[in-house]
């Protein structure tokens, strides 16, 4: 396994790796330092992430198919999806609660 890590500035209001649009006056009040972590198998596949600041932490775990030594689709569960498709759970922010005409409560 090989281990590779980096560090950086992120904004703090993020919970995800995203591209945002900050005023200048702001951007010091609204950004952390970070510290990533990769990890590789024996092939050079990335196999696993994971991130973490003073606001936010997470991780994802990337499994390697065997046989043809691309990355495999995670099987989603049935119950994390509502009757209309909406998505119920977060693993970094948690339930997550739909108003009747399907927007964000």
């Amino acid at each position: 396994m090989t281990y590779i890590f980096r560090l950086g500035i992120v904004n703090s209001t993020t919970t995800q790796p995203t591209i945002i649009k900050i005023k200048r006056n702001s951007i010091m009040n609204a950004l952390e330092l970070y510290h990533q972590t990769y990890t590789y198998d024996t092939s050079n596949n990335l196999t696993h992430l994971s991130h973490q600041a003073n606001s936010n932490t997470w991780q994802q775990t990337i499994v390697i198919h065997p046989h043809n030594n691309r990355g495999t689709e995670t099987p989603q569960s049935t119950t994390d999806f509502d009757t209309n498709g909406n998505l119920l759970t977060l693993n970094n922010i948690g339930t997550l609660r739909w108003h009747y005409n399907n927007t964000l409560n």
